[in-house]
């Protein structure tokens, strides 16, 4: 545990250190995007965009003020962000919290928030305390309602306490509708020892309870820092690829699971090329595949064990319902913990922008050529007296009227800003801040 402690607030502090010199804003720590919904983090805070008529409507929900350490206070942030700045805000949430997940129920206007971690530091005596675990609370927001007493109430409570896992809606099946939890990590009030977990849950919005243990099957490997994505074939088949695994801070993984929501049992899926966590995985809607980008081999947060290499997994073209990872072009700079979308419309449609991680440049992936390219424009640089690194958390917004789409960069490691990537002009520009400390 103190090794990891050391080992991350190095990392920080270096890269802290490049961003003063250098003058330029650098990448931050994300998590994994989900077709059909915004990128969002369960490292720190989440981004998740609405759907239906409000996909010009994006909601920031908990984070973390950076301090000096790796660990520092937990928010209770929730912020709202309609067509081209903040809406009224509905917050604050029931319970502080980062590291968590927030999954929009099919309603399109709901979210479910749960678990995540707690950390507290204060002074007594000129000493400085930090307590932390992982909670196994839940809540919901629906932002349909206007009365902020209505809009937030208790989701019941996890079976497990978890932080950094992953969260997905089912849209078919038995538990159609339902929230499946997989994996993450765990550590205890007044423990120092955390675990990776292998265990699954279901929250049914029906009832608002969580499935009795066992009712969902627990994954092969126990592993957190992964991606879950939908399979785009109509099964509504998840496959959750790679994390980190075994004891934790753990190693990266290079195995994939798929969950079949028809029968409710995971099943082993191909092997990844290259193990890796914090990595992004994104769907190219015009084949399916699932596009596998950097990640991190040996560290949690971006540094010197950051990867270039790339992957997708497709169908092995037998006919059968195997699927295979195959290589695809590198990426120009490495990164992990970075967001990904897929580009739908405007000059570079069907391509995927890659933005932050340890770095303020961005890239976009040619599906056709299996190449990357630098693109001309960098996330802007922060404010005035902010540092840190650079946004990273993400969503693709629609404006339902006009059919416009932009591209959001929201805040970062003690960056306040809102950066827009308009599909127009292939330009990021910061256009709002955090009126209080930013989620990181």
């Amino acid at each position: 545990m103190a090794k990891m402690k050391i080992t991350a607030l190095v990392g920080v502090l270096m890269l802290l250190a490049a961003a003063a010199l250098t003058g330029l804003a650098s990448g931050a720590a994300t998590w994994w995007w989900n077709p059909g919904s915004a990128c969002y983090s369960t490292y720190s805070a989440t981004v998740t965009q609405l759907g239906g008529s409000r996909q010009d409507t994006f909601v920031v929900t908990g984070g973390a003020v950076m301090g000096v350490l790796y660990d520092s206070n937990s928010l209770d942030t929730l912020k709202i962000w309609k067509g081209n700045g903040w809406g009224s805000s509905q917050g604050p949430l029931l319970n502080k919290r980062h590291n968590h997940t927030a999954t929009l129920l099919a309603d399109q206007t709901t979210l479910l928030i749960a678990g995540g971690h707690y950390v507290e530091t204060y002074t007594i005596e000129k000493k400085t305390i930090t307590n932390q675990w992982d909670l196994d609370s839940a809540e919901i927001y629906d932002i349909s309602k206007k009365d902020p007493s209505q809009a937030h109430r208790n989701a019941g409570t996890l079976k497990e306490p978890r932080s950094r896992h992953t969260a997905n809606l089912l849209t078919v099946g038995p538990y159609k509708g339902r929230i499946l939890v997989t994996g993450g990590k765990k550590q205890l009030k007044g423990q120092t020892t955390t675990a990776i977990l292998a265990t699954c849950e279901l929250y049914n919005p029906a009832d608002n309870t969580w499935a009795p243990a066992g009712t969902v099957p627990n994954l092969e490997q126990a592993r957190y820092g992964h991606t879950a994505t939908a399979l785009q074939d109509g099964t509504g088949r998840i496959m959750v690829i790679g994390g980190f695994k075994g004891t934790f801070p753990g190693d990266p993984s290079i195995k994939t699971e798929i969950y079949d929501p028809q029968d409710n049992s995971w099943t082993n899926g191909p092997s990844l090329l290259h193990a890796r966590g914090n990595h992004t995985a994104t769907v190219l809607a015009n084949n399916g595949r699932i596009l596998v980008a950097g990640g991190s081999s040996n560290v949690e947060l971006p540094g010197p064990g950051d990867i270039r290499d790339c992957e997708f997994c497709e169908k092995d073209g037998t006919g059968s319902a195997r699927d295979l990872f195959k290589p695809t072009g590198s990426l120009i700079t490495a990164r992990s913990t970075h967001a990904a979308v897929f580009l739908d419309v405007g000059p570079h449609k069907n391509q995927a922008l890659v933005v932050g991680g340890g770095t303020d440049t961005c890239e976009l992936y040619d599906q056709d050529t299996g190449q990357w390219a630098q693109t001309s424009t960098k996330l802007p640089p922060p404010d005035v007296g902010q540092s840190g690194l650079r946004a990273n958390l993400c969503a693709f917004l629609t404006n339902p009227a006009t059919g416009e789409k932009r591209v959001i960069a929201v805040g970062g490691w003690g960056i306040k800003q809102i950066s827009q990537y308009s599909t127009a002009t292939f330009t990021f520009e910061a256009t709002a801040t955090f009126s209080s400390t930013p989620p990181q």
